[in-house]
């Protein structure tokens, strides 16, 4: 089942927190991404506190030339997205 993350906007957006559960990776998207615009995916601290960190390296950004990527761990996350020209939005299954 694919859930919205963030609704398709020019401007800059965070999705609420997801979890994924270890063992069950799932597949997040974007659409909508041109030349250097990026959605950002980031994990929780896990110290109780409501502090994310960028996913390092290519699987942590979503692009243009590369909109999807999978979660393989188990956490919190959520997807941050730069301001963009035309309407970008994001969505996981």
């Amino acid at each position: 089942m694919t859930d919205l993350l963030i609704m398709p906007t020019t401007a800059v957006a965070a999705s609420l927190p997801f979890r994924v559960t270890a063992g069950m990776p799932i597949a997040v998207r974007a659409w909508g991404l041109a030349g250097a615009e990026t959605m950002t995916i980031q994990i929780s601290r896990g110290d109780g506190t409501e502090v994310f960190d960028n996913i390092v390296g290519d699987s942590g950004t979503l692009t243009a030339a590369i909109p999807q990527s999978a979660i393989l761990v188990g956490g919190l996350f959520r997807l941050i997205k730069t301001a963009t020209a035309s309407a970008a939005g994001a969505s996981k299954d």
